[in-house]
């Protein structure tokens, strides 16, 4: 990109110093004309460098206001996210309710049902119980005549036995009167025995037990019917209530995903307010220093240097990085396995610390580096943390190239990955992307990412009209904030997360690590290819030969032992393979496209190009 120079107006000396009449322009005319001639050339020779400030204070502004408007889509982008989840919260929330309105109408009817049914049961109960007491209330007269009669006979045998002792007081005499009496008792007898039978067949109570047998039968039947008819009334509630408890659960996902995205809308959002508020100041300082007064100049370069901005062609960032013995290297303290702490206020660690510090050791300086969230990274090329603050000379971070990075020069690759599906051990349901149908998945807030996981079939709000769809997310969550992601997955916020295996290699796999045993990384990649990872400067000239080591570096580095055993560490093994940011769509910017920016500018400004 080559630097963008005002030059001074043509009209920065007025009519009235050129325009002379015949009359006028003599001798002392022309030495008039010569002198003022000479003061605008020395002008315009002042007002270059001037110019130049202001320009490039002007890009520094211009790149502010840029931040402030991506955060603004990100913040639109969430908030549509938002709108999604509240109208899904909305639908669910009508069902359930209805679905309780037809439960409670159904227990309504279960509940009549069951009142109709036990009160005929009752009913019937009851007649045959009078059925089977009158039948013994029979029984039971009979048995009392039968008793009457055995009293009767017992009388009846009582006056015998007492005339048979008078008789017998006078056996002597009238001995033929016992024949009598012996006829007569066994006449009795023989009438006890006939009446004997016949109370059995008064008493028996064989046809009664039959009854209650029957009755017993027909009762249990009854209950066995009603206990059937209430069993599955009770079923059905149960499944109406089972689907109660899945809506639920699918709002409390829901919410839970809401509070995510609210949280990120709120970041978003804080950015956008900050961004905009550092522009607005810097232009408010801008135009002060660009008053009319003889103090412009001084304002100006004050301005400058208050905020790092370098408007001297001849400036190369490679060379100040070498005067300072300091290379500022913009990372995620949060990128578990890439660049993180493992321990509380510890020493940073990770794939791209270690690449980094061998890059740094290279060219004989020390890392500092500036820590920011993953997404704003590339801001730092241009503009510090803040107002005042420096700016970052490279993103050394998990940075994959795309056109969605304005301004920025890649490097060469340093390493590639596997792009993985993450899940937690328990949730077996989910082994590739297909299985993702109705799931919350997260992911980086990387175009690039969204684009791969889009390209692979997934379906979400934003693109859920495009064909060659395989699985419809419930929701997709691209994370800006990548210290949320491990705790998601871990915790159940989200179903999955599809991202770069160093980021997630450590955190399973390190006893170490607080998500060991909690997430497991699944073993098959998302696509067939790898991911990689390439460094970014600012696309300017200053910035060529910076690039230009961090390659050559790249390139002496790869066949090192020291980076093989980086590789092992931080993702298990070392992969081989070509791709490289010109792989990319888009007309991303490298080395060679930047060579020739920076072959103009030095030809431009008469500068000796770095061999």
């Amino acid at each position: 990109m080559e630097e963008t120079i005002l030059a001074p107006r043509d009209d920065s000396i007025t009519q009235d110093d050129h325009v002379s009449t015949p009359q006028q322009h003599d001798a002392s005319g022309l030495a008039k004309d010569a002198e003022t001639e000479e003061k605008s050339t020395a002008s315009s020779n002042d007002l270059a460098p001037l110019m130049r400030g202001i320009s490039s204070a002007l890009d520094y502004i211009e790149h502010l206001l840029t931040f402030a408007n991506t955060a603004g889509e990100s913040q639109d982008s969430l908030m549509r996210e938002i709108d999604v989840r509240s109208n899904n919260l909305r639908t669910g929330l009508d069902q359930t309710k209805r679905e309780i309105d037809e439960s409670t109408a159904t227990a309504s009817t279960v509940q009549d049902a069951t009142r109709t049914t036990v009160s005929s049961k009752t009913d019937a109960i009851r007649s045959d119980l009078e059925k089977i007491s009158q039948d013994l209330e029979t029984k039971a007269e009979g048995a009392t005549k039968v008793l009457s009669a055995i009293e009767d006979i017992g009388k009846g045998i009582k006056l015998l036995a007492l005339n048979a002792t008078i008789e017998a007081a006078r056996a002597g005499e009238h001995g033929r009167g016992f024949a009598v009496v012996a006829k007569e008792v066994g006449n009795l007898a023989q009438s006890t025995m006939q009446r004997t039978n016949e109370a059995v067949d008064l008493i028996d109570l064989s046809d009664v037990t039959r009854s209650l047998r029957e009755s017993m039968a027909n009762i249990g039947s009854d209950l066995d019917s009603l206990g059937s008819e209430i069993e599955e009334a009770l079923g059905g509630l149960k499944d109406r209530f089972a689907a109660m408890s899945g809506r639920l659960d699918h709002i409390s996902g829901h919410n839970q995903v809401v509070f995510e995205l609210l949280d990120a809308s709120k970041e978003s959002s804080a950015r956008t307010r900050s961004k905009v508020s550092w522009a607005t100041g810097e232009i408010g300082n801008l135009s002060a220093c660009t008053t009319e007064d003889a103090a412009t100049s001084a304002k100006l370069s004050q301005f400058l240097r208050s905020n790092h901005i370098h408007d001297d062609p001849a400036y190369d960032r490679l060379a100040d990085i070498k005067s300072r013995g300091k290379i500022r290297i913009a990372i995620d303290p949060a990128l578990v396995g890439a660049s993180f702490r493992p321990q509380k206020n510890g020493p940073l660690h990770g794939i791209d610390i270690d690449y980094a510090h061998a890059f740094a050791k290279s060219i004989g300086v020390a890392c500092e580096f500036v820590e920011h969230p993953w997404d704003l990274l590339t801001e730092l090329l241009f503009a510090g943390k803040k107002a005042g603050q420096p700016p970052a000379d490279v993103v050394w971070c998990a940075l994959p190239p795309s056109d969605f990075y304005k301004g920025v020069a890649f490097s060469d690759t340093y390493t590639y990955l596997n792009f993985s599906l993450i899940r937690r051990p328990e949730n077996t349901s989910i082994n590739t992307i297909a299985d993702l149908e109705g799931k919350v998945l997260g992911t980086v807030n990387d175009p690039a990412a969204l684009a791969v996981l889009e390209d692979v079939g997934l379906r979400w709000a934003d693109n859920e009209n495009k064909p060659g769809g395989i699985a419809k997310l419930s929701n997709m969550i691209a994370y800006g904030d990548i210290s949320r992601v491990h705790d998601a997955v871990a915790t159940g916020a989200i179903d999955a997360f599809a991202g770069d295996h160093p980021v997630f290699h450590w955190a399973s796999s390190n006893p170490q690590s607080p998500w060991h045993g909690r997430l497991e990384v699944l073993p098959k990649p998302i696509l067939p290819h790898p991911f990689f990872y390439v460094a970014a400067v600012a696309a300017d000239p200053a910035s060529y030969t910076l690039l230009c080591a961090i390659n050559d570096f790249i390139a002496r580095f790869r066949t090192t032992p020291e980076r093989a055993a980086i590789e092992k560490l931080w993702q298990g093994e070392a992969i081989n393979h070509h791709l490289t940011y010109k792989d990319e769509a888009g007309n991303l910017i490298g080395a060679d496209e930047l060579a020739n920016s920076y072959q103009a500018h030095c030809r431009k400004f008469n500068i000796d190009p770095a061999k």
